[in-house]
């Protein structure tokens, strides 16, 4: 869109973490890398990385029924770590920053879940609590 990269063809115009993510594993200019990266932390990294979507009202899909909230404003671990790993090269001072929240929220509740709401809590709803101890949380240990 020459702002970022879209979630899928339907011409949606908010940002999603996994379509702005996975692209940096393909070899970009430092100027591009460095313009997605200030999008992302505008958009996705409040209050810690890395939020699912930008969009805050539109349900986006159906099970929204059963695990509201599902892929809007939560908070993803899986797509989190390989973010701030892709960040810590380049901008390692606001990596560190984000790590440093992380390595808080782990000690807080002695795990990494799947997913957290935007209280920092793990996700949870009358059908679904998020998973714990996520293989991927591997990814972290490198970057301490």
């Amino acid at each position: 869109t020459g702002t970022h990269f879209m979630p899928d063809k339907s011409r949606a115009r908010h940002v999603t973490a996994d379509a702005n993510i996975f692209p940096f594993f393909l070899e970009f200019s430092d100027i591009i890398k460095k313009k997605a990266f200030t999008i992302i932390e505008k958009d996705l990294c409040q209050p810690i990385p890395l939020m699912y979507s930008s969009v805050k009202e539109e349900k986006m899909i159906w099970q929204e029924v059963f695990v509201p909230n599902w892929e809007r404003n939560t908070i993803w671990t899986n797509v989190a770590f390989v973010y701030l790993k892709m960040l810590k090269k380049v901008n390692p001072q606001t990596a560190e920053e984000h790590i440093t929240k992380w390595k808080q929220l782990i000690e807080k509740y002695g795990t990494v879940f799947e997913l957290y709401t935007q209280e920092l809590q793990p996700y949870k709803s009358t059908f679904y609590y998020a998973d714990e101890g996520m293989l991927w949380s591997a990814n972290l240990a490198t970057l301490i």
